[in-house]
């Protein structure tokens, strides 16, 4: 039976923000080593193997790891699965592996297991782990970064340790308009960003006046007029990226994250169970058929499937009705009211509460899972 994970969202405060400055504050200034920046021409054709070669060049003599950074999840994949044919201890590390898996791999480059990180600029970003690798001795990037910005932040991973390292860019003139078209799909405009401001003001604020509310809530507000689609690839990325403006601004305030995750597993065998069990409850027609939607959402999906509040609240069961609307005391959105039920759900005994817990084979690593395994 498939499990459930699901999530909240970021909160928000409007306000004005003042500057602060901080008296006493002192910078240490530490030499720096050697760290060539060097760029080479390969084509498709030639990257993999040129890949490779640096490789054996900087690690096949010596300690220390590498970070191979693409444009694209895919191109991370494909290097790793290369680099692991060719029996280095490489894994691919990018947004779309979930957050277990990314710190699993993140651990396994720190302590040195994995020497290689196959990476989109993802990598080192959100949790702050691997940034502070100190014996990178090498960066290569694959693909023509996003911005000379990225650049210098990904070339800096290299010789942490002070120690030489060295940053290769491999130049494909190709590579330059796959970046135009990646641009392209990031664009947001500036009526956009005023939108999500204005959206942002709309929202359902807490009785401190914040605003607690995710990506998709924003997305999914009525009167918000923005040129994507709400169900384009990078439209949440394109809601955090004008949040941050407005933040940059001094238009808004974010403060901390406020996450609750709900884990467990479904106690009805199937949706014929379940509605006998509901209707035994007593409950409003509008929750029965909450209850039975998220129900049925689970019982449909991979039996290793997680879902955000966000997905769920898509649900057409889930808008708001006009009751809910005109309540002027009502601070709950779609998203909270997912969790809400979820919780709820636990109680009346249709969902059982526990910690679903993943196993990670360890494959073309230092100490692979098969060594211990066969004790």
């Amino acid at each position: 039976m498939p499990g459930l994970v699901a999530g909240g969202g970021r909160q928000f405060g409007v306000a004005a923000v003042g500057q602060a400055t901080i008296p006493g504050c002192r910078a240490d200034v530490k030499p720096i080593a050697r760290h060539p920046f060097a760029v080479q021409t390969a084509n498709k054709a030639e990257k993999y193997a040129c890949i490779n070669r640096l490789l054996q060049e900087r690690l096949g003599v010596e300690e220390g790891s590498a970070i191979v950074y693409c444009s694209t999840r895919a191109n991370t994949e494909d290097v790793a699965a290369f680099l692991q044919q060719q029996d280095w201890q490489a894994e691919a590390f990018h947004a779309g592996k979930d957050t277990a898996e990314k710190k699993h791999i993140q651990e396994n480059f720190i302590s040195g297991n994995t020497r290689i990180i196959t990476a989109t600029n993802a990598f080192g970003m959100g949790m702050g782990m691997g940034i502070d690798k100190d014996n990178v001795r090498l960066v290569i990037h694959a693909d023509i970064p996003g911005s000379l910005e990225n650049y210098l932040q990904e070339a800096g991973r290299a010789g942490r340790d002070q120690l030489d390292a060295d940053c290769i860019l491999l130049f494909d003139g190709p590579d330059i308009e796959t970046q135009f078209k990646m641009s392209a799909l990031s664009q947001l405009s500036q009526k956009d960003i005023a939108q999500i401001l204005k959206s942002l003001k709309r929202s359902k604020k807490d009785r401190q006046g914040n605003a607690v509310i995710t990506t998709g809530e924003l997305l999914r507000e009525d009167q918000a007029a923005l040129s994507f689609a709400i169900d384009e690839q990078n439209a949440a990325t394109k809601v955090l990226t004008a949040v941050s403006w407005l933040e940059r601004a001094d238009f808004v305030e974010r403060n901390e994250n406020r996450t609750q995750v709900f884990q467990g597993r479904p106690l009805v065998k199937n949706i014929a169970e379940a509605q006998q069990k509901i209707a035994k409850l007593g409950l409003s027609k509008r929750q029965q058929a909450r209850w039975l939607a998220i129900l049925e959402a689970l019982m449909n999906a991979d039996s290793d499937e997680g879902f955000s509040a966000d997905s769920l609240a898509e649900l057409g069961e889930f808008a708001d009705t006009e009751t809910e609307r005109n309540q002027d005391n009502k601070h709950e959105t779609a998203s909270q009211r997912v969790i809400r039920s979820l919780y709820d759900m636990a109680g009346a005994g249709l969902i059982q509460k526990s910690l679903l817990l993943s196993a990670y084979i360890r494959h073309k690593v230092a100490n692979p899972s098969r060594k211990p395994c066969d004790c």
